[in-house]
């Protein structure tokens, strides 16, 4: 008789992560961010999925933005509506949330910021490049 063994893994994730809506390029959208929170994202290569995203470490924190969309498919493919995903590590407090949607709600090239739930998503852990 075959004996099948089940691992339940919990997925911790100690990060922020807020979907976004835009029609404007991925470095256009940087740019704006940049400007908007005064931080420098830089472009980044991800050498297995060969795919590109920007991110920049201030202190303890690292804020990566990444494109939902690529030539593969998406990164997220149940949220095929979002275009972008900008993540914080490590979680951010509630105070902090509200002022960092506020400020890049205030970027006219954003059409719509709202926070992600990643214990809710399978795939969560895509979010996370691991370079």
């Amino acid at each position: 008789m075959k004996t099948i063994h089940v691992l339940d893994e919990v997925l911790e994730l100690d990060t922020t992560a807020f979907a976004i809506n835009s029609h404007v390029k991925d470095y256009n959208l940087c740019w704006h961010i940049n400007q908007a929170l005064d931080i420098e994202l830089k472009k980044q290569y991800n050498i297995k999925t060969a795919g590109s995203f920007f991110s920049c470490e201030l202190g303890v924190q690292k804020i990566v933005l990444v494109k939902n969309k690529s030539k593969k498919g998406y990164l997220l493919s149940e949220k095929k509506k979002i275009d972008f995903f900008i993540t914080i590590t490590p979680t951010l407090k509630a105070v902090e949330k509200r002022e960092f949607v506020t400020k890049l709600s205030e970027i006219p090239k954003i059409l719509l910021i709202f926070e992600i739930h990643l214990e809710n998503e399978i795939e969560a852990h895509r979010l996370i490049p691991n370079d």
